[in-house]
């Protein structure tokens, strides 16, 4: 792979007509990469721009930009199915920021003759580098937003990181409705609470999380949970416990991630707050403007905190010698104690002060 002058990579991006976005997941690292998609557009206003993307994000795309959806479940025949489209579309450049194998094996299928890549010391998976034929420069930056603008950057944009999904009037509106119908009141702070699974290293106990809606709700607060299908059996414990507390409304596996999107865009204009783990919906909120507030134990904040002038991190006190952390399964001799040492206490002062200073 050779590594060319920042300038000549530039111009190679402004004189394209087809360019490839390659990034096929998660959720979160999708939404880290809308700068890019966006930046495209400013450095070559006129090319026809395509995101290979898992086909379960793909609907959260699709309204913004032209997908080829990837499906991950079918390996073997989705990459065929991928490849057919890629063959179609010939794009010219293809870029990726994912950097491991997976993505790396795309890129080369889409035929793209060049295809820009990380450095190899910035891939995930160090062979990607054999894929590409162009590297971006080293990405000093640390958060994924900040090596997102960084690459963008290097291949011609000038302006600010955007994250704009496009959420159409009529999406704001069905999603009003839908809290309505919830019961969730327009004139209170509401405080929309991500359920996070069960068995991820990066999840607060569950018995603290219902702790926690249950208590903000007597405090007058309107406590929204909501989950996804990865969450269905922590769901049904958190329906056996709160379905009938005052003042908390579930959605429960209720919306697709577009309509989860568009149910965060709808709160920015009351009071509220958003809190999960280190997860899609967390950074879906950021994308939407919504104020965040995240509860991490084992990722590193500073990579993949909540971005942004609304975003903050809460973690335990003491720092462990373990931290930060990215394996699955946690080998510390306090499993989690990470998150097991994130108090709810401490969780339930930071959230009423976040009211307090609305």
């Amino acid at each position: 792979m050779s590594s060319i002058e920042t300038d000549s990579l530039a111009e190679i991006v402004r004189s394209a007509q087809r360019i490839l976005i390659v990034r096929l997941s998660s959720v979160g690292d999708v939404t880290h990469t809308l700068p890019l998609l966006h930046a495209l557009r400013e450095i070559a206003p006129r090319a026809d721009i395509r995101w290979v993307v898992q086909t379960s994000i793909a609907p959260l795309l699709a309204p913004i930009v032209t997908v080829i959806p990837f499906d991950r479940q079918r390996p073997g025949r989705g990459f065929l199915r991928a490849r057919s489209a890629l063959r179609r579309f010939a794009p010219e450049i293809s870029v990726d920021l994912q950097g491991n194998a997976k993505s790396a094996l795309i890129g080369r299928a889409s035929g793209a003759p060049t295809r820009i890549g990380l450095n190899r010391v910035d891939c995930r998976e160090r062979w990607n580098a054999f894929f590409t034929n162009h590297a971006l420069p080293r990405l000093a930056s640390k958060h994924a937003v900040d090596r997102t603008r960084e690459a963008s950057r290097a291949l011609g944009a000038r302006g600010e990181p955007c994250f704009d999904l496009a959420w159409s009037e009529h999406e704001r509106l069905a999603a009003e409705k839908d809290l309505a119908a919830l019961g969730v009141e327009p004139g209170r702070p509401l405080l929309l609470l991500n359920l996070a699974r069960s068995g991820d290293v990066r999840s607060w106990r569950l018995d603290r999380q219902i702790e926690l809606a249950r208590t903000m709700a007597s405090r007058e607060i309107s406590v929204l949970v909501q989950s996804g299908p990865a969450e269905s059996v922590d769901a049904q414990e958190a329906k056996a416990q709160l379905d009938r507390v005052p003042g908390v409304c579930l959605a429960l596996n209720r919306w697709s991630l577009r309509e989860l999107g568009a149910v965060y865009h709808a709160i920015v204009g009351r009071p509220h707050l958003v809190i999960g783990s280190d997860s899609g919906p967390l950074h879906l909120a950021v994308a939407a403007g919504a104020r965040t507030l995240g509860l991490f134990g084992p990722q590193d904040p500073e990579r993949t905190g909540p971005a942004g002038p609304h975003g903050a991190v809460l973690m335990a006190p003491k720092r462990l010698p373990c931290q930060p952390c990215l394996e699955r399964h946690c080998a510390f001799e306090r499993p989690q104690a990470c998150l097991e040492d994130l108090s709810l206490v401490r969780v339930l002062e930071r959230v009423s002060e976040a009211f307090e200073r609305r």
